[in-house]
């Protein structure tokens, strides 16, 4: 709705990267406490967080620039312009999956699982905030409405639901669920990851009805849904698979409940 945060010089620093910033700070300052409860080394927790910023940053951007091939082709010097948008959150969530397994394989000290559930609780608060970015930068918005939530970027001349304001409510929703409800109980190591799929998946699954702003495909015309709710419903299964898996391992015990 506002974009343009700052002009030094001519050089426009958009309210995205701002908020961007501010959710990257705060998910840092949770998972620093939580790693430094399982005696990760302060170079450790840097390190991890380092590879999972970049390569959720890299994956994100990535994932968005195939999903819009016929902009990003004709505009190649925007691909690396992240500064006002264009992070695609299931490319954020995979990259940063497979660049953790690569770094564990040289560090094997630390336990994958343990990681995943404190890295499980930082991305749904990183997401809360990061969504008010793109409020703010009039991207991911809803269907057009007249109700009481409605509200009109300057780009649109008609009123839509804010969507992206409903999803950051979501995802704080989830970030207390994780935590208060699961990681601070007895839980088995790996629980909440999984958890954090099924309850993310769920919300993108319902919460893209109501966006304005998706473009119709391949999926769209085969299964009436859009391409984030294919993922929604394979991270839904995904980790209700994983839950069913850790309750009836006999080789993942359950441990106590944290804090910070």
């Amino acid at each position: 709705m506002y974009p343009i945060f700052l002009v030094i010089h001519g050089f426009v620093i958009y309210w995205y990267g701002v908020v961007i910033a501010i959710s990257v700070y705060v998910s840092f300052f949770i998972f620093q406490k939580l790693a430094q409860k399982e005696s990760y080394s302060e170079n450790t927790i840097e390190k991890i967080f380092f590879i999972v910023v970049i390569s959720g940053v890299i994956g994100g951007r990535l994932l968005h620039v195939l999903v819009n091939p016929h902009y990003y082709f004709s505009h190649p010097g925007e691909i690396l312009d992240i500064r006002q948008g264009g992070l695609a959150i299931q490319g954020a969530l995979m990259l940063p999956f497979i660049s953790v397994m690569v770094f564990l394989r040289k560090n094997k000290k630390i336990n994958l699982l343990i990681l995943l559930d404190i890295l499980a609780i930082c991305v749904p608060i990183g997401q809360a905030i990061g969504r008010l970015a793109d409020f703010m930068n009039g991207n991911c918005y809803g269907l057009p409405t007249t109700g009481i939530f409605a509200v009109q970027f300057p780009e649109l001349t008609y009123s839509v639901y804010p969507t992206q304001l409903f999803e950051s409510f979501g995802n704080f929703i989830i970030f207390l669920i994780l935590y208060f409800f699961i990681f601070r109980k007895s839980h088995k190591n790996g629980e909440v990851v999984g958890w954090f799929f099924i309850l993310y998946g769920a919300l993108r699954m319902n919460l893209d009805f109501l966006r304005g702003d998706l473009t119709a495909g391949p999926v769209s015309w085969t299964f009436g849904l859009y391409a984030t709710q294919i993922f929604g419903i394979i991270f839904f299964v995904f980790g209700s698979a994983w839950i069913l898996y850790l309750q009836f391992s006999k080789s993942h015990r359950l441990v106590k409940g944290k804090n910070i």
